[in-house]
């Protein structure tokens, strides 16, 4: 009877550590050290913002937007030097792209000019792959004369612009 007596009573002593220390371990686990070595709270409050939370989101809001306007005013006043390239040309069509430059908004203006007659095209620039393609330009309905064309390719957008080298075409 003596010995069940102090089993209990030992096991009755284990018990409430166990409980006393686990209890410690579920509360300390609530709280963290966060990098300045203060102890902070995980609890999440659930509450609507007050209204100095608020007023401190939209100034937050107001400066981000303000760096990105900055980044953008930064970025459009440095233009990328690029070198057009004509890619196919022959009597009906000339092609070409700008390798370095992956844009939608660009403009190719092809340039044929055969002493003092000058011929002007513009199509639109467009991502493809990995570079910019010009829409093709047709070329077949604008009455050339016979004889040997020059043809330069320039690019503009408002980050990148360039011409390329000349290419003569016989007609």
């Amino acid at each position: 009877m003596k010995n069940s007596k102090k089993l209990l009573i030992t096991t009755a002593i284990i018990s409430i550590a166990g409980c006393v220390f686990f209890y410690i371990k579920l509360n300390d686990s609530k709280k963290t050290i966060n990098p300045s070595g203060n102890s902070v709270s995980k609890n999440i409050n659930l509450a609507p913002a007050s209204p100095a939370d608020k007023m401190q989101s939209e100034t937050s809001k107001e400066n981000i937007e303000k760096t990105n306007n900055s980044n953008k005013q930064s970025a459009a006043t440095t233009i990328k030097n690029v070198m057009p390239v004509i890619s196919y040309y022959d009597a009906s069509t000339v092609r070409g792209f700008i390798s370095g430059v992956f844009e939608n908004d660009g403009i190719c203006t092809i340039t044929l000019t055969q002493g003092t007659s000058i011929l002007t095209e513009r199509t639109k620039g467009f991502e493809n792959s990995n570079f910019t393609q010009c829409s093709p330009f047709d070329i077949s309905q604008k009455n050339l004369n016979k004889g040997v064309w020059t043809i330069t390719l320039s690019y503009k957008s408002i980050t990148s612009e360039g011409t390329s080298n000349t290419k003569d075409l016989s007609l």
